[in-house]
C-alpha cells in the first residue's frame, strides 16, 4: 500500500511538472525544446548547441530565416567548433541533429500555428482529466491507511 502511495505521488509530481512546463513561456527564445532532441542527447550537448545557434533560433522564430538558410548557418558553426575542439569531444553526428530538429520545430511552429494551438489545448484537457483520476485513486488508497493510524 505504502509503495502505491509513493508511486502515485511521484506520478502526480510528473504531471504537475508537465503542466507547469506547458503553461510557462521563457523570455529566452533560444531554448532548444527537449521534445525535439534525439533520445541519446545529453543536457550538456543540448547546452552546447543552444550556445552555438541561439541567435539563429531567434531569427527563425522571428521569421527572418527559413529552414534551409538557418540549417546551413547552424551546420557551419557546428563544424567550425568541432574542428577547433571546442565541443567537449562531442561530434557532428549528435550536435547537428539537435540543431536541425530545433530549427525544424520552430519553423514548423510558424508554418502551422493552428495545429500547435489545438494540440496544446487537447493536451491540457487530457492532463486535467488524468490529474483528477490520480487524485481520486490517491484518496481511495490513503483513506484506509488513515483509519488505521
Amino acid at each position: 500500500m505504502f509503495t502505491e502511495v509513493l508511486k502515485i505521488k511521484k506520478f502526480s509530481t510528473y504531471i504537475i511538472t508537465a503542466i507547469l512546463a506547458l503553461s510557462s513561456v521563457t523570455a529566452n527564445a533560444a531554448n532548444i525544446p527537449h521534445e525535439t532532441t534525439p533520445l541519446n542527447a545529453t543536457e550538456n550537448q543540448i547546452q552546447i548547441v543552444e550556445s552555438l545557434i541561439g541567435d539563429i533560433l531567434d531569427e527563425v522564430q522571428a521569421d527572418k530565416l527559413g529552414y534551409g538558410l538557418a540549417a546551413g548557418y547552424a551546420n557551419t558553426r557546428i563544424r567550425k567548433v568541432i574542428i577547433a575542439h571546442q565541443t567537449n569531444g562531442y561530434g557532428y553526428g549528435i550536435l547537428s541533429p539537435i540543431a536541425q530538429n530545433a530549427i525544424r520545430y520552430y519553423r514548423d511552429l510558424l508554418l502551422r500555428p493552428d495545429y500547435y494551438i489545438q494540440t496544446e489545448e487537447n493536451l491540457r484537457v487530457l492532463l486535467a482529466e488524468l490529474m483528477i483520476e490520480v487524485k481520486n485513486v490517491a484518496k481511495t488508497i490513503t483513506q484506509p491507511m488513515m483509519r488505521r493510524g
